[in-house]
């Protein structure tokens, strides 16, 4: 199996260049032959003309030729140029010289004044072109007397022709054919030249010599190029994601454990004395607990989230449609009404999972602090393939002072704003990871407006 691409191209070229100068050449060996049997014919009806030039009508009304023809072959024997003369009864009343020992070639007789050739046999079995032409010749005493003139030549002369055009066409095809290989092969080498320097350069990011491609290729290999960047870049800022979200998640356990370890000591105390437990005490193991589980569940989410530059975009409008009707039937008692105005050309190029993070958490906050009424509002740009996603509610809102702490700083995960959860820090980190931003004002409807944009991450 041919694996590299060189060889596969220099192949299929090689086979298609041999097939189209094989063609070339049977068509040129085919006209060649062609144009050497009209030559022949031409050369046979010179010399019939030379001949009726040259032939008399004797008194006795016989066919006379001079003994010095027109054609010096005809005079000599094994020349391969025959020539006879025959009656209207088909008998031969002349012949060439050169015919001493051949029997005239058998011929149709064509009407007086046309010309008949074609491929024969004499009659001792020798293979020639005959070329025949009949004559009416009028006689002394005015009776008209027909004349068949055949003139033969030795098919061997016409073969050893062909034969050395063939052997010359077939040289030169063959010579070419090496040339061409040679001169594609050297073409071919230049022309892959940029892809044995990027797969060069790609060796090198493996092996840690260099951390990126360069972009000084072709047009065809640049977008190429630029993608693998996009990816190492990518991978790179994955594996930093999760670094930071190991460091985030060791920092942020260390409030929880700690006040785990002070409580375990009060118990220790209480425990010799067979004092209960206060009931302060394991409220607050189980909200530290809770607590942490919370803390692990944001990093890990943080962690596995994805700016999905090679992702493919999800309509926006269905996930939200059911992220409503769930929310709808968790909240049924309280008979929230949720708007939903999201149209079906919005489209999120990323990890589904990110997409309902957003959304879940925005929807959620909404429908926890509202009085009765949630919008969710979905718009994208076709100029600058973008996605805004705005959710709002009726609640009492955020207060202004506490809006900026929630959007413009990375909230930790043991950082908790009052009256809202963990999920507006989820939200900001997936977002931000996006090369998008959030925002929180006040809601046409009286309570908070999350707006969330995302940047390219829109694609029709």
């Amino acid at each position: 199996m041919i694996r590299s691409i060189r060889s596969r191209v220099l192949v299929a070229a090689s086979l298609a260049l041999a097939g189209f100068l094989g063609v070339t050449g049977a068509a040129l060996d085919r006209a060649f032959r062609s144009s050497a049997e009209s030559s022949v014919r031409d050369y046979l009806q010179t010399q019939v003309y030379g001949l009726l030039a040259a032939a008399e009508l004797a008194p006795d009304n016989t066919m006379k030729l001079p003994a010095t023809l027109p054609e010096p072959r005809l005079s000599r024997t094994n020349s391969g140029l025959f020539a006879w003369v025959s009656d209207a009864g088909g008998d031969t009343v002349w012949k060439s010289p050169s015919a001493l020992g051949v029997d005239a070639a058998a011929a149709p007789r064509p009407e007086a004044g046309e010309f008949l050739f074609r491929r024969g046999e004499t009659q001792n079995g020798q293979p020639v072109f005959v070329l025949g032409y009949s004559v009416v010749w009028e006689a002394t005493d005015g009776r008209e007397l027909p004349f068949h003139f055949t003139v033969a030549e030795d098919y061997s002369l016409y073969q050893s022709r062909v034969n050395e055009f063939r052997q010359t066409l077939w040289l030169w095809l063959l010579a070419s054919v090496v040339v061409l290989i040679v001169v594609q092969l050297g073409v071919l080498l230049w022309a892959l030249r940029p892809l044995r320097s990027l797969a060069a350069e790609v060796n090198r990011v493996e092996r840690g010599e260099r951390d990126r491609l360069s972009t000084d290729y072709p047009d065809e290999l640049q977008s190429l190029a630029l993608n693998l960047n996009a990816l190492l870049a990518n991978e790179r800022k994955q594996r930093q994601r999760y670094r930071d979200k190991l460091d985030d998640l060791a920092h942020s356990l260390k409030t929880p454990l700690a006040v785990l370890r002070n409580l375990s000591e009060q118990g220790a105390k209480h425990a010799p004395r067979g004092d209960d437990i206060p009931d302060d005490t394991l409220s607050e193991v189980s909200t530290q607990v809770d607590r942490m589980h919370d803390i692990v569940s944001y990093q890990l989410r943080g962690a596995a989230s994805g700016t999905g530059e090679f992702a493919l975009a999800q309509p926006v409008g269905p996930e939200i449609d059911k992220l409503a009707r769930s929310l709808g039937k968790a909240y049924h008692d309280r008979g929230i009404d949720i708007e939903v105005d999201a149209p079906g050309e919005c489209r999120f190029r990323g990890d589904v999972g990110d997409l309902l993070e957003i959304l879940g958490n925005l929807m959620d906050n909404a429908c926890k602090h509202c009085r009765g009424r949630v919008r969710v509002q979905a718009a994208c740009s076709a100029e600058s393939e973008a996605l805004t996603i705005a959710v709002e509610d009726d609640g009492e809102g955020i207060p202004e002072g506490r809006r900026a702490a929630i959007v413009e700083r990375r909230v930790r995960g043991d950082t908790r704003t009052e009256g809202q959860g963990i999920g507006l820090a989820v939200v900001h980190s997936i977002v931000t990871d996006y090369g998008g931003s959030m925002e929180i004002d006040e809601a046409a409807l009286g309570g908070a407006r999350v707006v969330v944009h995302l940047p390219g991450a829109m694609r029709r």
